[in-house]
């Protein structure tokens, strides 16, 4: 395993890794623990919040105890494509009431904080799922572990080139983050027509439609509390 850079498009650069198989291996078997884990969970939420469309660059899941592989489960562009056609369509139509906050997080998989998301998926996760994969404190130590180790104890998770469990974990992630935005939002809803969250990874677009009569201050303050 080492590491090596890639530029980013315009300026910068990402860290990436490079994995002996072995080790990819190990990671991947992780990886999709956590989405096995994760899966019942997400499936109960998704339909609770059609106002949130969340992608990252597969749809790999289990059906009952086989994980299904085909190519729309772990090819990018079409994922991508439908983030990207969501967006126009929610960027259509009047905007003169209407407020779009682009939020895209520096050096993201670099700042995942790997003990954060485990302890969110033991807070969230049922506790029958918790029981049969035994996702216990011991295996929650072991699991921080690995990631610090194959991140030389930096904190974040692995970037390789089209790393598709990378991917799910960093979407994963930021799940809980677009049930915390939908609820803020929703406490204004009587100033609200409607709003939709749409996030590939870490590039995010909140838009929102504010009714006729709301004022133009509370307009400006999602602005201002999004910076």
């Amino acid at each position: 395993m080492y590491d090596y850079l890639i530029p980013k498009p315009g300026l910068g650069l990402r860290n990436y890794k490079f994995f002996s198989y072995p080790l990819r291996a190990v990671y991947y078997a992780v990886g999709l623990y956590l989405l096995k884990l994760a899966q019942e969970y997400l499936d109960e939420y998704r339909p609770r919040y059609p106002q949130i469309k969340s992608y990252y660059g597969g749809q790999i899941r289990f059906q009952k105890d086989e994980i299904v592989l085909n190519n729309k489960a772990v090819f990018y562009r079409k994922h991508y494509k439908e983030f990207r056609s969501h967006v126009r369509r929610q960027l259509q139509g009047d905007i003169q009431n209407r407020v779009v906050i682009k939020l895209d997080i520096k050096d993201y998989f670099d700042e995942i904080s790997v003990q954060i998301l485990l302890e969110l998926l033991r807070k969230h996760v049922k506790a029958g799922v918790v029981a049969d994969l035994c996702y216990t404190t011991e295996t929650i130590d072991q699991i921080i572990f690995f990631f610090r180790y194959i991140m030389t104890g930096r904190q974040g998770i692995p970037q390789t080139d089209n790393d598709i469990v990378s991917g799910f974990i960093a979407y994963l992630y930021l799940v809980f983050a677009d049930y915390t935005i939908n609820f803020e939002i929703n406490r204004d809803k009587d100033l609200i027509v409607a709003h939709s969250i749409i996030r590939y990874v870490d590039d995010m677009y909140i838009v929102i439609d504010f009714k006729e009569s709301a004022a133009q201050r509370v307009r400006e303050d999602y602005i201002v509390s999004s910076q």
